[in-house]
Formats: structure tokens, sequence, C-alpha cells
């Protein structure tokens, strides 16, 4: 019985300091300090690695292969800026996770000559206006001009401290979409007739058209980006994105073909914490048999 005594005395001897309201209120605020204290310096780790840029998208919103019956005559990029914010995330000495946000634009006007072209085009008929399709061979122009919020996220690997390749894909989101244009200086032939089967020739001295509802909200597809610092904390970026989804509804039937954005762009970015010098040694990298190690110069 004594020694049970004891026991639980000792037991409690241990404990009951740890209960103390003194101790339990130390306990907490050194556990909130240090939460505190993780998310600043987490905090600080990003703004470090951030940065911002301005840039230009060139490119087209184009099928993926020139189809049969098109000859193109023209090609003009429209003014596409980019603004971006981007962090990199360290993952190891050298490989990160890059994201962020960006607004972009992307567009076109092309100019060429089609040959036996289906498409749908507004005409006038009897004072009132009706849509005519059919095939359609002459001269076709085509305006685009696509405004996204797009998220990129891409796993990246730094060569050297100034110098890295990122490869991923991003998701964007249209909040201006604008695709029109006209066809002139040709005839178009009108879909059969359901009763008689017999189509009309109709001479076409112009002909608008207006695709812009049917163009999709979101897009999505690969990215790649090299991003080169020309000086302490300034830098450059060449990228290059392909759309794979398509940029029109599945159920338009306005154009024969699906429509991708291809993109290249140029942009300027300032990083806050300048080059990410901390991180690893002046001296390049490369890879042997899946095995990294630096090369002399």
């Amino acid at each position: 019985m004594v020694i049970r005594i004891g026991i639980v005395t000792a037991i409690l001897l241990w404990f009951l300091p740890a209960m103390h309201p003194t101790r339990v209120m130390a306990q907490e605020g050194a556990e909130e300090n240090g939460l505190w204290r993780s998310t600043k310096n987490l905090s600080r780790k990003v703004a470090n690695n951030s940065s911002v840029k301005v840039g230009l998208n060139i490119g087209a919103t184009t099928p993926l292969r020139i189809p049969d019956g098109v000859s193109l005559a023209s090609y003009a990029p429209q003014f596409a800026p980019i603004i971006a914010l981007e962090t990199d995330l360290f993952i190891g000495q050298r490989f990160i996770v890059n994201c962020g946000a960006q607004m972009e634009y992307k567009g076109m006007r092309t100019r060429s000559r089609v040959r036996d072209f289906y498409t749908e085009v507004v005409q006038e008929d009897e004072g009132s206006l009706v849509r005519v399709a059919g095939h359609f061979t002459g001269t076709n122009v085509t305006d685009v001009n696509l405004t996204y919020i797009t998220v990129p996220l891409r796993l990246g690997f730094w060569f050297t401290s100034r110098f890295a390749a990122k490869l991923g894909a991003y998701v964007s989101y249209a909040i201006g979409r604008r695709f029109t244009g006209y066809v002139e200086d040709g005839y178009l032939w009108t879909k059969p007739h359901e009763t008689t089967g017999m189509s009309n020739k109709l001479l076409v001295p112009r002909a608008d058209f207006d695709f812009s509802r049917e163009m999709r909200r979101w897009d999505w597809g690969a990215d790649l980006a090299l991003t080169t610092f020309i000086s302490r904390r300034f830098f450059m970026d060449l990228g290059a994105t392909v759309g794979m989804g398509a940029v029109q509804h599945s159920h338009f039937s306005g154009l024969p073909f699906r429509l991708h954005n291809v993109y290249v762009s140029v942009s300027l970015g300032y990083r806050f914490a300048g080059a990410p010098q901390r991180h690893m040694s002046e001296k390049p990298f490369c890879f042997l048999a899946g095995n990294m190690r630096p090369l002399s110069r």
C-alpha cells in the first residue's frame, strides 16, 4: 500500500508543474511565436524569390496543321502585352516549382485565299440579315483578340545562378473574347436543301462573320520558359505555349477545323532578391548517366 501511494505521489509531482497555468501559457505563447516566426519566414522567402515581368505574345490562334485549300496571304500579330507576377519555390539546391498569375493578350490578323472552305456568314436577304452556311471560295480575313487571366505551373532547374529552364502547364480564363472577320471577292455554295438536295451559288462581294460567342472561356496547354539574368536583378524570359484544347466550343460548326493558341513570348523581368546566388555555386551542371556533376570551366 505504501508503495502504491509513493508511485501515485511521484506521478502527481511530475505532472503538476506542467499543468501549472503559467507553464501552460508559456508553452502556448512559445507555440504561437514559433508559428508566427515560421509564417513570417515563409512569407519572406516567397517575397524574396518573387519577380514581376512585362512582355509581348507573338503567335497565332490556328489549327495545328494548315488544312488543304487554305493559302496564307498575310499575317500581322496584334499588340498582345503580358503582365505577370511569379515566384520560385526551391525544392532542392537547383530544382524549383515556378508558379504565379498573369494577365495576357493573344491576337492576330490574317488574310488568306481559301477554296471550298466551309463557313457561316451573314448576308442580307430582302432587307433582313440571315446566316448562310456553305463552302466558300475567295478571300478570308480573320481578326482574333483574346484576353486571359493565366496561372502557369512549371518545374524548373537552375543550371547556373543566371540561367534556368522551366517546363509545365498553364490554365487560362478568358475575360475578353473577339473572333471576327469577313470574306470577300468570291462565291459560296450553300448547303444542300433538306428536301430538294439543291445547292445555290451565291456571289459574295463581302460578308461579315462574328464567332466571338463561340470561343471557350477556358484554355489550357503546355508551357516552356527559358530565363537568363542580364544584371543582378533584371532578367529576360523566352517562352512558348501550345494550347492542348480547342478555343471554340465543341458544338461550333462555323469552321471546319479546331483552333489552338500557339504563341511565343519575350519578357523583361525584375527579381526582388536578385539572381539566386545563395542556392548554388557558379559552376554549371550537366546530366551524365542520370547523375549531376559540376563542369570544369
